[in-house]
């Protein structure tokens, strides 16, 4: 009987906590700010030992750690906002299955495209569902994807299919 009455107090409590710290990370996950709180929390573990009372040179290269941290934060938040894509380092692998969506819309097109589309009949164009702001075209004998920028379509490869 204790057990439900706990589980009827402290279970809300539980899922408002969870709620908050999953908000937290969130924010901190949007504006890349875990490298400047993890330097952050070193400081003031370092401030509350007592370390930076008897080394100013420490404290000087914290300060300029946590400033370094905070102008990537800064960086990487400003490139997310504008739409740019930074690599993780981790390549594609060419054969990973990718669900395509057939899209109407060609009003991406450059003007090469459409040049393109004339001479070549036969060109489907479907928008990739799993990554937003990319799309393919299917000619007869190869499959070519692009990237959305501000500037138009960028290919970015080439699939040959199999005779």
């Amino acid at each position: 009987m204790l057990y439900s009455k706990s589980r009827l107090i402290f279970g809300p409590l539980k899922n408002a906590v969870k709620n908050i710290l999953n908000a937290i990370y969130k924010v901190l996950k949007f504006f890349n700010l875990q490298l400047a709180l993890l330097v952050g929390l070193i400081g003031v573990v370092l401030y509350f030992s007592g370390v930076f009372e008897n080394s100013v040179a420490l404290e000087l290269v914290f300060y300029i750690v946590l400033i370094f941290s905070i102008i990537y934060a800064v960086i990487i938040s400003v490139g997310k906002v504008l739409g740019l894509e930074w690599s993780k380092g981790k390549k594609e692998n060419k054969r990973s299955k990718v669900e395509i969506v057939e899209v109407e819309d060609k009003k991406e097109e450059t003007e090469q495209e459409i040049q393109q589309e004339i001479k070549e009949e036969k060109i489907k164009y479907f928008k990739v569902r799993q990554k937003p702001g990319y799309y393919m075209a299917e000619f007869e004998d190869r499959f070519e994807l692009y990237y959305k920028t501000v500037n138009g379509l960028q290919k970015v490869r080439t699939d040959y299919k199999e005779k």
